[in-house]
């Protein structure tokens, strides 16, 4: 598929991904700003995360796939093929995942995370600063996950993602389709992880 460069991340991370941060698994949704305190749209607020993984088109800019894509294009241009295209959103947001996972996978506090509070990791990152999120870590300088969680200043909006990323982990942990990435029969949640495929 077009997924690129992104070896360490599961075609069911990013399904369980997709789903925190999209739950309808709508191709043209579009998140508007949060208020950092409250968690609730900013009234009037500009459009940030765009399409199946509410990918935003900085971020997107920032991979080899969006460089490769996006030559020549306006940021509108871009806003519109990360929503008409769910493919390459979920492929550039594969992208965006592996950077992230690479960040974290040679920082010396969080090298040792286990998988599964590696993908939490990266889903929290995703959703909260990206690559720079190492910011907080080195910070905190966590033992595990759970030492970041608790004395990390996230806000709400971050907050309110991590139990439904948690939950969707777990619930697709129990869906073996989901962690080889071939799925059995073509539903629209398979259809999802086509470019894995």
């Amino acid at each position: 598929g077009k997924n690129g460069k992104a070896k360490n991340i599961r075609p069911g991370f990013m399904y369980a991904l997709a789903n925190t941060e999209n739950a309808k698994f709508n191709p043209n949704a579009e998140g508007i700003e949060k208020d950092k305190k409250t968690g609730q749209n900013v009234p009037g607020g500009k459009v940030q995360g765009l399409g199946m993984v509410q990918m935003t088109v900085d971020t997107a800019k920032g991979t080899d796939l969006g460089k490769t894509s996006f030559k020549g294009k306006s940021d509108k241009e871009i806003a519109k093929m990360l929503k008409s295209d769910p493919d390459l959103n979920i492929a550039i947001s594969t992208q965006f995942s592996q950077q992230i996972y690479n960040v974290f996978k040679n920082n010396k506090y969080t090298k040792s995370f286990s998988p599964f509070e590696m993908e939490m990791l990266i889903g929290i990152a995703y959703n909260n600063r990206g690559e720079s999120f190492q910011d907080v870590v080195n910070k905190i300088k966590p033992k595990n996950l759970k030492d970041l969680l608790n004395k990390a200043d996230l806000e709400k909006q971050t907050r309110n993602h991590i139990p439904r990323l948690r939950s969707n982990l777990n619930k697709q942990r129990k869906t073996p389709q989901y962690v080889s990435g071939k799925p059995k029969e073509k539903s629209f949640k398979d259809k999802l992880l086509a470019p894995f495929s």
